[in-house]
């Protein structure tokens, strides 16, 4: 009990000084004016779906309104970037029974996670590489989801590297992702193509000096067949899908002018109570191994 209120008194402590209770309100105001905006104007309309359950900037609920569009084949992912292994674009999808593989050169994270998770589970492959456009495809022909896929096809593939994400998917060739979610540098308009220098062990310093305009990464998946659907409305992400499935997408002959995003990196970048954590999945991860010893 004791410990119960003290925790209590530091949380309402802590939310007073950064004044995040506030934050969060102003926020949730200044996402109904831009929703309000794309109502009108009648673009963007996936973002209007957005919510946020593991992911940084409401990804979750995007991705799953275009998989009600698209609809799924496998239910295979695989993300490249998946920072502390709680906020990112696929934790969702393993809670509703999909599978697929994380890469991220953070090995504290993933180490951690794999403490705590059964070994022979064929649900998550937890890899450790800091990926570039020269071992992406062996990295990810190694796991054994990604051996017995039927050309090459999964239903999503994420990358946020903040850095040569799109190098990697312009040579990304052992998959076929069905939709893309890829970061893009939303400081610059959707007029303008820009990409960081080639420089060998590049590492980011949080400024603007990261990856690539939405022109830029545009471009290069059109050559690829893909077509922009969507971005979330902090100037994120962007979302692309296989020209086959354009037609069944209600952005569908926008342009990149309509669905451009700004940067609006602070709207969800407060935290007043319940943490997100990673329990729900290992014991999702785990409950097969409950099973099989009961």
């Amino acid at each position: 009990m004791i410990k119960t209120i003290l925790y209590n008194l530091i949380r309402k402590l802590k939310l007073f000084l950064t004044n995040k209770t506030n934050n969060e309100f102003l926020s949730k105001l200044y996402v109904e004016e831009i929703h309000k905006k794309l109502r009108i104007n009648q673009v963007n309309q996936y973002a209007l779906s957005g919510f946020k359950v593991y992911s940084q900037n409401e990804e979750d609920g995007i991705i799953e309104k275009i998989f009600d569009d698209i609809g799924t084949t496998n239910e295979i992912f695989c993300e490249i970037g998946i920072g502390d292994c709680v906020e990112n674009n696929s934790h969702y999808l393993l809670l509703k029974d999909w599978r697929g593989i994380w890469i991220d050169a953070k090995s504290k994270y993933i180490k951690k996670l794999q403490k705590k998770i059964i070994s022979d589970q064929n649900i998550l492959d937890l890899i450790i590489k800091k990926i570039d456009k020269e071992n992406i495809n062996d990295v990810i022909k190694k796991s054994d989801i990604i051996k017995n896929i039927n050309d090459k096809k999964i239903d999503f593939f994420s990358i946020d590297i903040d850095s040569y994400d799109i190098d990697c998917i312009e040579t990304l060739n052992i998959l076929k992702p069905r939709l893309i979610c890829i970061e893009y540098n939303s400081k610059f308009r959707q007029n303008l193509r820009l990409d960081i220098k080639k420089i060998n062990n590049f590492s980011w310093d949080y400024d603007d000096y990261m990856g690539s305009s939405l022109k830029s990464i545009n471009e290069v998946l059109v050559k690829k067949g893909y077509t922009l659907i969507a971005t979330n409305i902090t100037g994120s992400n962007a979302f692309f899908v296989s020209n086959d499935l354009v037609i069944k997408c209600k952005t569908k002959g926008q342009t990149l002018k309509q669905l451009y995003s700004p940067s609006n990196y602070e709207l969800f970048n407060y935290n007043v109570a319940h943490a997100p954590t990673n329990k729900y999945l290992i014991d999702k991860l785990n409950a097969k191994k409950n099973i099989n010893s009961n």
